[in-house]
């Protein structure tokens, strides 16, 4: 069987809202923020032709705006 590298392994992430395991998501579909980072600072993603900025605050949280 073949690991997925952009897939984490670790136990589920807590809602930072609610504190409870995020259980509802396979793990198959968690992906490491710096697999899409790629050691940048900022992405842009196209969402069905809407474009998103993905970016990390200096603090080190994720910022998505349109």
């Amino acid at each position: 069987m073949h690991r997925n590298p952009m897939v984490r392994n670790q136990p589920p992430a807590r809602s930072a809202e609610s504190g409870t395991p995020q259980d509802a998501v396979p793990a198959s579909n968690i992906l490491l923020s710096s697999t899409l980072l790629q050691g940048n600072n900022s992405i842009i993603i196209d969402h069905q032709g809407a474009l998103y900025t993905l970016r990390v605050t200096r603090s080190g949280k994720l910022i998505l705006t349109k």
